[in-house]
Order: structure tokens, then C-alpha cells, then sequence
């Protein structure tokens, strides 16, 4: 993530040149089998009257989260987490409520010990088509990142492209589609540079409007 604390960019996309993407990120709300919600909606009325401790990994997570709370009256408190690897464990031992998932969560799902209650992104999960996004459920919030590879600005023409080609190369490779598929649970998709930089372009609104909110609720 390029965010710092929740209203700061330090790396702005002026600054670099982008050569492509391994994936975009599906990043689910994980919470146990037995929470007493299956949807955001009902999560949100449980937490108008409990608190309900959610774990994070990225601050716009957060941010999403902070801004339905504010939304909705949802008393949610946050628990920073260095990796979703690091959250699952968390939700698992009952230390809180729920927390963002990236695809490690998914074969406790078959397993019956967790559930996804909301996808994070404009979009529905491949390997949860079931469950419905944050805006189809009423909350006009969403999130698309993906894991992109970019140099800093100034580098010959002909590097940058050796270097795009070899992403490519390698994205598609079976090795690395099977890597992917197994950690994160989704395809690989290369948008090359000029679609990398459009991807990260629309990121870079997304997050600027929840700065914004997050900004308003603080004051």
C-alpha cells in the first residue's frame, strides 16, 4: 500500500512508472461460523449495540470500516495486524471478532470454522460467488488493489520494457499462475503498464475519497 497513516501519500504516482500487476487482491470481511451475522448488514446492527473488535492489515481497510461505523452507528474498534496471515489466527482464537482476508482464510471456509460476510471489492470473489459486495449490500464503499511491480521515474525506455516483458513472461508462466492460485485464491491478470497505471489511477481516487471522510468524521 502506498498509504501512510490515513490522509498522507508520500509516494504520489507522478513519481513512478509502472510495469505491470501479478493479481488483483480479494480481500474478503472473514469472521467465525458461529458469529451471530452472516451479512454486513447484520454485523452493522450487532455492533450498534456491542462493540465488535475488527482486525486490519492496510489502512484503507480501516478506512472502509471507519466509515460505515461512522455511516451506521456501528461501534467497531480496530486492531492493527502486520499481514492477513497474522489476522486469521486472531479470528480463529477468538481474540476478535473479524478481519480483512486475502485468500489464506479460504480453505477454513471449507472447513466450516469461518465464513465471509462482505467482499471488499467492486466485484465478488471467485471463490466466494455467493457473497455479496459492500455496495450490493448498501455501503457505498469498495476497494481493488493489486500487487504491481514499478520503478522510480527516469529509467531508460528500453529497461523499463525488458522489464515489462519479463513480468509478463513470468505472470503467465504455470509456476507462478499455480502460486497465486494456491495462496490467494485467484487468477493472475498482468494489465501491463499503461493499465496498471489506469488501475492504480482510480486507486488513488477510491483512497482520496475516504481520506476525505475519514478527515470529516475526525473534526
Amino acid at each position: 500500500s502506498a498509504m501512510k497513516g490515513e490522509d498522507k501519500m508520500p509516494v504520489t504516482l507522478d513519481k513512478i512508472d509502472f510495469l505491470g500487476t501479478t493479481s488483483k487482491v480479494d480481500i474478503g470481511l472473514v469472521v467465525p461460523a458461529n458469529a451471530p451475522y452472516n451479512n454486513m448488514t447484520e454485523l452493522v446492527k450487532y455492533a450498534q449495540t456491542k462493540q465488535v473488535k475488527i482486525g486490519f492489515d492496510a489502512p484503507p481497510q480501516k478506512m472502509v470500516y471507519s466509515a460505515i461505523g461512522a455511516d451506521t452507528g456501528a461501534k467497531f474498534a480496530f486492531v492493527p495486524f502486520k499481514s492477513s496471515g497474522d489476522i486469521l489466527p486472531a479470528i480463529l482464537g477468538g481474540h476478535i471478532s473479524g478481519g480483512s482476508g486475502t485468500g489464506l482464510h479460504q480453505p477454513y471456509v471449507k472447513s466450516g470454522e469461518v465464513k465471509v460476510i462482505a467482499s471488499l471489492n467492486n466485484t465478488r470473489h471467485a471463490a466466494s460467488p455467493n457473497v455479496k459486495t459492500l455496495q450490493e449490500q448498501g455501503y457505498a464503499y469498495a476497494l481493488d488493489p493489486v500487487f504491481f511491480f514499478a520503478v522510480p521515474k527516469g529509467l531508460p525506455n528500453d529497461a523499463k520494457m525488458a522489464l515489462a516483458k519479463a513480468i509478463d513472461n513470468a505472470v503467465n508462466s504455470p509456476e507462478v499462475k499455480a502460486i497465486v492460485k494456491k495462496g490467494l485464491h485467484v487468477d493472475t491478470k498482468n494489465y501491463g503498464p499503461e493499465g496498471t497505471k489506469k488501475l492504480l489511477q482510480e486507486n488513488y481516487a477510491t483512497i482520496k475519497i475516504l481520506a476525505k471522510k475519514i478527515k470529516s468524521i475526525k473534526k
